[in-house]
């Protein structure tokens, strides 16, 4: 991962991610709905949710239930991470 604020390249682990999921309360309702199977609390978190879509006319599309997944408990959209907020604010 390269941070352009500091010019340098840096990696996280997985224990890291999870660890920064943790402290995302959206992230953690969305992750614990998922566990739970409880689309109504999903498809109240996706709500204008959008992801990078090459196939669309303008070049996004709404995140669906179907896109998430849990992997080593991260949650996932497609074959991406849903960076949390924390990392997210550092890129």
């Amino acid at each position: 991962m390269f941070n352009i604020n500091k010019k340098e390249f840096y990696s996280l682990n997985w224990a890291e991610i999870e660890e920064a999921t943790n402290d995302d309360t959206f992230l953690l309702n969305l992750r614990q709905a998922l566990r739970d199977n409880n689309t109504k609390t999903m498809e109240e978190e996706l709500k204008g949710k959008k992801i990078h879509c090459p196939t669309s006319k303008n070049g996004t599309s709404a995140i669906r239930i179907e896109d998430l997944s849990l992997y080593r408990n991260i949650v996932m959209v497609r074959d991406r991470i849903w960076v949390p907020q924390s990392i997210a604010l550092n890129l």
